[in-house]
């Protein structure tokens, strides 16, 4: 006697295959990177560990295609899951609310051995935008001491100390984040965790000072160092605040930011940062006064109703003059992106979030020089802004070009720029809306280029059909459907949190041998199956493209056979 099975799910061993990220910006998730031990002997194996952080009040469900969920990246060279294979299995991880979910994995020299000194490692899980880095020590590792005083030797309490290597292999240089530590109140501080034999460039900062730094070798256990910091002269940054139709504004709040610092390892009092503070008069006037002379500090505007703006400006002399521009608020348009950079504001907005598939999206992109002077867009072939729509893994689905009225951005002109996408063409996901101004220059791209997202709900389908059997109906057949790996038009399900593969739906015939499913996905591809006793099997490819769609499914008698139908893992 023979047996036939169907088989709607399976394990198999595959190796990792990178693709896009699946964006978690709409998930209160935060992903924290560290390692059993700052530092570590020779030949010690250094346990890994990444803990996602869910901020939510709802428990939030990661789901994963194979067994491998997480992976690192050593100093730039090495990389865990590379020659490994994993077992391919749906897998599902719950990161509960105002909890959180650890992984762990333990790096073992023999694959990748680790030399004396500074290492930097990036874990991330497989499938998110989930990531971060730390770094430890390998081998013998020294204390720096030292002090920090002003010009009169008096200590200074509160300066933030950094301590790195003067130099790292280019791919580093932007991403190692020195050693950090806080002055106390007789001016000392103390970091440890650092490599033996490293040459470590030591700076030193505060509100008002001058930065003063200092170059030391950690050739013993403890390195002491001192640095004196100079008291800033204080000097006038003074200038006017205009609203987007050349009127001042009234009220808007004007901060004048020393200095920018690196992410610090420690809790760092206020008063070491604290921003200069104005606000407009009537005529929009403003005047900071502080100690700002012969350096760039970063002044932000802001005011309600208005966009906040900032730039970079460069204090000379004993009075710095600069004016700002600010637009207003697009509150006509609910979901808003946008920004500042090099004083260019850009922002991008569209009327929604959510669309059905009889909705049009209005889209408006916006740019104003905030102030800086004027700038000639580099256009390749005359002004234009581009309108393009991206699926989640970055595949366009529409574009569309609008003139732009000038390539000249002259302080406190707004440019305005309109587009509408037809909805109903977009197969129900969320989508992401980019908008910039092309141009020869790459960079003036990219600088130009915002993004927000949207969603359009799925339409839903229903499945009519009827089994046929050799005599007629097929009372009591079983039927399931489930996604297809098969595209026939449009796109099947993808593997993720959103679309998951394990989706299927079962029934059974009635007295007609008709059947009906609902709750489909419109435009997806879907596997149907129907199984009868006495009779062999039959599987159809469906393609949901109206609301309502139909199949038949005739079953041949399985003469002298007996079919068997076994359930199995994944189906």
């Amino acid at each position: 006697m023979r047996a036939s099975v169907i088989i709607l799910g399976a394990y198999m061993l595959v190796r990792p295959v990178v693709g896009r990220p699946v964006d978690v910006g709409s998930w209160p998730l935060v992903a924290e990177v560290t390692t059993d031990k700052p530092s570590y002997d020779l030949g010690d194996t250094v346990h890994i560990l990444l803990t996602v952080h869910n901020f939510g009040h709802e428990e939030v469900k990661l789901s994963f295609p194979s067994s491998f969920q997480m992976d690192y990246v050593l100093d730039g060279a090495y990389r865990w899951s590379e020659g490994k294979v994993f077992l391919q299995i749906m897998t599902y991880v719950k990161v509960p609310p105002k909890g959180g979910h650890t992984w762990r994995l333990a790096h073992i020299p023999s694959e990748f051995p680790l030399k004396p000194g500074v290492h930097r490692v990036r874990a991330f899980l497989v499938g998110y935008r989930l990531e971060g880095t730390t770094w430890f020590v390998v081998g013998r590792s020294i204390t720096l001491e030292g002090k920090v005083s002003d010009e009169e030797g008096e200590p200074i309490q509160g300066a933030v100390v950094s301590a790195g290597r003067t130099w790292l292999p280019p791919c580093l240089v932007e991403v190692l984040r020195p050693g950090t530590a806080l002055t106390g109140r007789d001016g000392s501080f103390s970091m440890d965790g650092l490599a033996f034999g490293d040459t470590l460039k030591v700076q030193a900062w505060k509100l008002g000072y001058s930065k003063a730094e200092t170059t030391v070798v950690a050739d013993e256990d403890t390195v002491r160092v001192e640095l004196t910091l100079r008291c800033l002269k204080p000097v006038a940054l003074t200038g006017t605040v205009y609203g987007e139709d050349g009127g001042p504004l009234e009220g808007a709040t004007v901060a004048a930011f020393g200095r920018s610092f690196p992410v610090l390892g420690v809790e760092v009092p206020p008063e070491s940062f604290l921003p200069l503070l104005a606000r407009t008069d009537e005529g929009g006037r403003f005047t900071i006064v502080g100690p700002l002379s012969g350096r760039g500090v970063w002044v932000s505007v802001r005011k309600e109703g208005h966009e906040s703006v900032g730039r970079k400006v460069t204090v000379e002399g004993d009075t710095t003059w600069a004016d700002f521009y600010l637009p207003k608020v697009d509150t006509a348009l609910a979901n808003r992106a946008g920004g500042v950079r090099d004083g260019i504001f850009f922002g991008l907005g569209v009327d929604k979030f959510l669309y059905s598939s009889e909705d049009t999206l209005r889209a408006r992109y916006r740019t104003m020089n905030t102030g800086v002077e004027p700038i000639e867009v580099p256009f390749p072939t005359g002004g234009k802004v581009e309108f393009v729509v991206l699926t989640p893994d970055g595949k366009e689905v529409w574009r569309w070009s609008t003139e732009a009225e000038s390539s000249l951005l002259e302080p406190g002109r707004l440019h305005t720029f309109e587009a509408e996408v037809p909805v109903g063409d977009l197969k129900g996901q969320a989508f992401v809306l980019e908008a910039y101004l092309p141009s020869s220059d790459e960079d003036w791209v990219e600088r130009s280029r915002i993004a927000l997202k949207f969603v359009v709900t799925q339409a839903e389908a229903v499945l009519r059909g009827r089994v046929l059997g050799k005599d007629g109906p097929i009372s009591g057949a079983l039927v399931v459907v489930r996604p297809s790996a098969v595209v026939l038009k449009g796109r099947t399900m993808p593997p993720s949190s959103n679309f998951p593969v394990t989706e299927r739906f079962v029934t059974f015939t009635d007295e007609e041998g008709t059947f009906q499913v609902e709750g489909l996905r419109r435009f997806c591809t879907y596997d149907v199956a129907a199984a009868a006793e006495g009779c062999w099997p039959e599987v159809k490819v469906v393609y949901a493209a109206s609301e309502t769609s139909y199949v038949e499914l005739h079953l041949r008698p399985a003469e002298g056979v007996t079919p068997v139908l076994s359930k199995v893992e994944g189906g």
